[in-house]
């Protein structure tokens, strides 16, 4: 990665919105959206370690994997269990498709359980209509944009 560049949350959120309306392919959403969660994890060790700099922006920290770990380990997630479940949901789905280039089916069965494990955090307040009644690619969606809302 390269050094980590803070963006204005308003323009990101704006940026993750238009580009969640411009894809309904569910293996570029999980891309987008592991990019979203990554910057957030990125801004997260930021904000909690004395010089993120060593790890971030020096490789020293590695990938998606190793922050997420990192965040654990500093306790991050205690108390917001489902946020890190979906956080590895979203990790688990982006991995399918990108290390699986030939894919028979539009949403293999192992990625709409994963999709339905995953929930909505209404902490988030994001999203007001029932849930059960949408695609489920839109409720991925609904469950990437509540999931990223709550990390930054």
């Amino acid at each position: 990665m390269k050094k980590h560049k803070a963006i204005y949350e308003s323009e990101l959120m704006e940026n993750l919105v238009n580009e969640f309306n411009d894809i309904e392919e569910l293996r570029f959403l999980s891309i987008i959206t592991h990019m979203y969660v990554e910057y957030f994890l990125n801004e997260i060790i930021c904000n909690k370690i004395s010089k993120p700099e060593l790890i971030i922006d020096n490789k020293g920290l590695g990938g998606f994997y190793n922050k997420f770990t990192l965040l654990k380990s500093l306790g991050f997630f205690e108390g917001k269990e489902k946020l890190e479940k979906n956080v590895e949901r979203i990790n688990m789905i982006r991995n399918f498709y990108a290390h699986n280039m030939l894919i028979e089916q539009k949403i293999p069965p192992k990625i709409e359980t994963k999709i339905n494990e995953m929930v909505y955090l209404e902490e988030s307040n994001t999203f007001h209509e029932d849930i059960s009644k949408i695609d489920l690619t839109s409720k991925f969606k609904v469950k990437c944009i509540s999931t990223i809302v709550l990390l930054s």
